[in-house]
Formats: C-alpha cells, structure tokens, sequence
C-alpha cells in the first residue's frame, strides 16, 4: 500500500433498522491533515474496497452523512489521500 494512505478508520458498521429508515454519520477529525488532503470513504463489497464518496477536510475535520440506512450490515473505512 502507499506510505500516504493512512486508514483512519478500520471499520465503521452500520446496522439497518428493520423498523425504521434512519440514516447515518461519520465525523471526525485527522490531526496532520492539510487542506489539500482528501478523505476516502470507501465500502467493503465481496473483499474489494469500491469508493462511496470524497470528502474535503476543513482544518482537519471531517463529516459525511447518509440519509438512508443501509439496506444490509456493511464495513466501511476511511482513507486519507
């Protein structure tokens, strides 16, 4: 893997409700990060890594919410780059 990436998350689990179709957020912040940095969130579909969105960072902080549950139990991480 490059030396740049770094992986700031392992793994964030989102369950789905079965009741009800509430979304869900991650936020953080990434110490060292410069303006020119982006964060990666990416999502784990049978053992490859496929791109959900890029998000800038503003002074190292970072946000990204979905409004929609996820239809199945899912890994994701996050990606500096």
């Amino acid at each position: 893997m490059n030396s740049k990436i770094i992986i700031c998350a392992a793994a964030v689990m989102v369950l789905a409700s079965c009741s009800k179709n509430e979304g869900w957020k991650v936020q953080g912040t990434v110490k060292g990060a410069t303006e020119k940095d982006t964060l990666y969130l990416e999502e784990s579909v049978a053992d490859n890594w496929h791109l959900v969105e890029a998000i800038a960072l503003k002074d190292g902080k970072f946000e990204y919410a979905s409004e929609q549950a996820a239809a199945i139990p899912s890994t994701y991480r996050l990606r500096l780059g």
